[in-house]
């Protein structure tokens, strides 16, 4: 047995990378665990349903992140939605959303929610508390201001890690009045054809050398909720420009191969806030009663996936796993394996997964995984094209045969 010394260059820079590495992680999980990451969901849930096919008898388990999907696949009639987040602010976030149906009007909702401010929540907010979790109570007791209108942060939307990346933007757009009009009139194109007109006219004044510099660094990929393992899988998916190629293709995709009209999406983290016409489910009025009657069916947890299904027996006919997974495989690839075998002990017959990936394709799943799958690659592909966040590599369904 012998050691082969790589020369000075190669162990520097490999050195180097691991370090950085274990920098770029120690700042991930300072952030992760101590702040609001997401302020909206980023999953198309649009795409859920068509293919989950919800109905009376399904048991849903999935990552909460900003609770928006979870309360729309409520419309669907499910029996149960589990919601499950290590990050306990981002269940404060989603007891919130729930509690605003219970206790207050639906003006309220859409000035918390849609407009993102309402200039009475001190006063509601006492009205709320005794409903919330006491964790979630303890959250928001401090967090009041994020929906209260300021100069400087105007909008809920801007709160958070995502939405002070938002916020950016918001403010790259406000220094260039041509650009932003430009923006603004591609969120109100009548066409594919016009939105890929007015993209392709400001593609090379959005990802200028500047902007793709700082969209090339790890601190601003942390506050969109991107650790290291995702950076890594984009740079493997696209070798010449790794995550500008990747961004460069999630922004053709979102706005120019899909309508503008009802992406969500991206008008909010444009504008600040929704329109009646261009907003979730869970903020359209004609969805309210439903809504409000079928809330207390979702439950939270703060705590891993795995940790809530080695303690509850409860069998589950969907698992939303969302794209966790890029991390575990690449960080904790046996935490990976048990997290598959307690989803295997907890699956109802013929259960369903659906998660997403960084990566075109999801290759890091174990073979003992696979072989307890089958792959709907054609629903996939055909659903992953209708995508209209447009920020993920792929879209994995599945369904559990043994």
């Amino acid at each position: 047995m012998y050691f082969v010394y790589p020369g000075p260059k190669a162990w520097v820079q490999s050195s180097g990378r691991r370090l950085l590495n274990g920098m770029n992680q120690k700042w991930f999980r300072g952030i992760h665990g101590s702040q609001l990451v997401y302020n909206t969901c980023w999953e198309d849930p649009r795409m859920d349903r068509r293919w989950m096919k919800l109905d009376a008898s399904s048991r849903v388990l999935m990552i909460t992140s900003a609770g928006c999907n979870a309360l729309d696949y409520l419309l669907d009639d499910p029996k149960k939605v589990v919601c499950v987040d290590l990050n306990y602010r981002q269940n404060a976030l989603l007891e919130l959303k729930k509690t605003v149906f219970k206790t207050l009007s639906y003006k309220d909702l859409w000035c918390l929610f849609g407009s993102g401010q309402h200039h009475s929540f001190q006063s509601l907010y006492g009205y709320m508390k005794p409903n919330l979790p006491a964790y979630a109570a303890r959250y928001w007791d401090e967090k009041q201001h994020y929906f209260r209108r300021n100069k400087i942060f105007p909008s809920f939307y801007f709160q958070g890690t995502s939405g002070k990346a938002a916020f950016c933007f918001h403010q790259f757009l406000k220094r260039s009045p041509k650009l932003q009009h430009t923006v603004m009139s591609l969120l109100d194109a009548d066409s594919l054809d016009d939105q890929a007109r007015l993209y392709e006219s400001i593609e090379p004044i959005l990802l200028n050398r500047l902007v793709c510099w700082f969209l090339k660094q790890p601190t601003l990929m942390t506050l969109l909720g991107v650790p290291t393992a995702q950076m890594d899988l984009i740079q493997s998916s696209y070798p010449n420009e790794g995550i500008i190629e990747h961004i460069k293709s999630s922004l053709r995709q979102a706005l120019t191969k899909t309508s503008i009209h009802d992406n969500y999406f991206w008008q909010v983290y444009i504008k600040g806030f929704y329109t009646r016409d261009c907003c979730p489910n869970y903020l359209k009025k004609e969805n309210h009663a439903f809504l409000k009657d079928r809330v207390p069916r979702i439950e939270t947890y703060t705590q891993s996936l795995t940790q809530y299904l080695k303690e509850t027996s409860e069998a589950f006919t969907h698992f939303v796993l969302l794209d966790h997974q890029d991390w575990l495989a690449h960080v904790a690839p046996e935490i990976l394996e048990e997290e598959w075998r307690e989803i295997f002990k907890h699956a109802a017959p013929g259960a369903k997964i659906l998660m997403r990936s960084a990566a075109s394709r999801i290759e890091f799943l174990p073979a003992w995984v696979t072989e307890r799958l089958s792959f709907d690659e054609a629903s996939a592909t055909e659903l992953h094209a209708l995508d209209r966040v447009g920020t993920y590599g792929c879209t994995f369904t599945a369904t559990i045969t043994s």
